[in-house]
């Protein structure tokens, strides 16, 4: 209210408090793993290490939308000294990223699905991975596949990854490695009995 109130053009969807003292929490875990080759690292190291290089530190939880849409005052939360509020401008627009024909910003229709979106972004590409595409929420961040997003909001981002390489050749390498070695062994063997 002291900055004048929210205007027309605020996208509450995106808008974020970051609280500079959290930000400032060293993670000894994360600086560790930060000096590391993802190859170095098991499974649950590479994980956590992405989840934390994903996040926005200091990002405090609260619903901003919630608060000046529903009036929610338990999404209040007392400011303190060096937190930064930002408030964003409304997008009119969807981005469609990846592998599709055209990548780039969709005009926003509030009726449309997913894979609507890619249509209008050309379709996919020869080497899109269909069946791990996502809508990335601008709320929040959360990823949620094409197929089970029931809506695609404004600034929300769809997309569309690669397909893997196909692992043909290491299959083929190694069943002839195998089969190799079987060989060798029976000659080997057929040798010492003759």
């Amino acid at each position: 209210a002291m900055a004048g109130g929210l205007t027309d053009e605020a996208f509450l969807a995106e808008a974020q408090l970051v609280r500079l003292e959290a930000a400032d929490i060293q993670d000894r875990e994360y600086a560790r793993l930060s000096n590391m080759q993802p190859a170095d690292m098991d499974e649950d190291e590479y994980a956590y290490f992405k989840v934390r290089s994903r996040e926005n530190p200091g990002r405090m939880v609260v619903d901003l939308q919630a608060l000046f849409e529903d009036g929610d005052r338990s999404q209040d939360l007392l400011l303190r000294r060096g937190d930064i509020l930002t408030i964003p401008s409304r997008k009119d627009f969807v981005s469609v990223i990846g592998n599709v024909q055209d990548p780039g910003n969709v005009l926003f229709q509030a009726d449309l699905s997913g894979r609507e979106y890619v249509q209008l972004a050309g379709g996919y590409a020869e080497d899109a991975d269909k069946g791990k595409a996502r809508v990335i929420r601008a709320a929040g961040g959360e990823w949620v596949p094409l197929d089970e997003a029931r809506a695609v909001y404004r600034g929300d981002t769809v997309f569309v990854p690669q397909k893997g390489k196909s692992k043909f050749w290491s299959t083929f390498k190694d069943a002839l490695l195998i089969t190799t070695q079987v060989a060798a062994i029976y000659v080997v063997i057929d040798a010492a009995v003759n």
